[in-house]
């Protein structure tokens, strides 16, 4: 502990004496007049992959998705998927209360271009599990496959936006904090599960990380999140123990963004 301080200490001495780089407690601790409204609707996530592309997606067909039975639902033929690549599988969040849902095959401008799949239970298929469509038809025929469980990796979506806050330069001022924290609260459902629980730096996870920035910076957006876990580990406190020691901002931020994101 104590030769971890003495680092801090020189760090800090090396920051001050950088141009640009310190600043004054009192020069950016002021509370942004920025307001953003956190999402209220939960939603979760269907998966899919498409075995049957030679049939499904020739002439550059789409999929889309038509649900129902939650808080909103779709008109037909619904609305386009979404690829990521990091799990190679399409999806799309619907509203946690989602019973069922048809996919259908349109073309790039979402006009019905003749297949579908049978209704499909929406209801324990979530999040963890993708239906494999394997086998084709055409309208009146459906489409059908199967469901399989999986461990999903962290999506392109939320890799991105970890990316976002792993440099100092990135997250150490009021406006890059803020603008990651209304960035979180767009994220889905899923997506903001994924990132709370990723590690972003050694021993801190991404809402730990968050919570941080806000404190640090004064920032009043409630950040939308079920399960909020604000305890940071003792090299964050030591961190924020350095600023209000030596008054400058700058150490804080920068000890905590010392460490690349890993998986959870």
């Amino acid at each position: 502990m104590t030769t971890l301080i003495k680092k801090l200490s020189m760090l800090t001495l090396g920051l001050a004496m950088t141009t640009g780089i310190c600043f004054s407690v009192s020069a950016k601790t002021s509370k942004t007049e920025t307001t953003v409204n956190a999402a209220t609707v939960e939603t979760s996530r269907i998966w899919m992959v498409n075995s049957i592309t030679a049939s499904w997606d020739a002439d550059g067909a789409k999929t889309y998705i038509h649900y129902w039975g939650g808080a909103s639902s779709t008109t037909w033929p619904g609305v386009a998927t979404i690829w990521d690549s990091s799990n190679g599988k399409s999806y799309y969040d619907v509203p946690s209360g989602t019973t069922g849902f048809v996919f259908a095959r349109c073309s790039p401008a979402g006009e019905y271009w003749g297949a579908k799949t049978v209704d499909l239970v929406a209801t324990g298929h979530f999040n963890a599990y993708y239906f494999d469509m394997n086998t084709f038809g055409w309208d009146p025929v459906l489409c059908n496959g199967t469901w399989n469980s999986f461990s999903p990796v962290v999506t392109t979506v939320v890799s991105s936006f970890a990316d976002t806050l792993d440099t100092f330069a990135e997250a150490c001022s009021i406006e890059a904090a803020q603008t990651a924290v209304d960035s979180y609260n767009a994220l889905s459902t899923f997506e903001q599960d994924q990132f709370d629980a990723l590690f972003v730096s050694e021993g801190v996870t991404g809402i730990q990380r968050l919570n941080y920035l806000k404190t640090f910076w004064n920032i009043s957006t409630t950040l939308n999140v079920s399960n909020v876990d604000s305890v940071l580990d003792d090299k964050s406190v030591i961190g924020i123990v350095m600023v209000a020691v030596i008054g400058i901002t700058a150490v804080g931020c920068f000890y905590f963004l010392t460490r690349k994101k890993v998986q959870a």
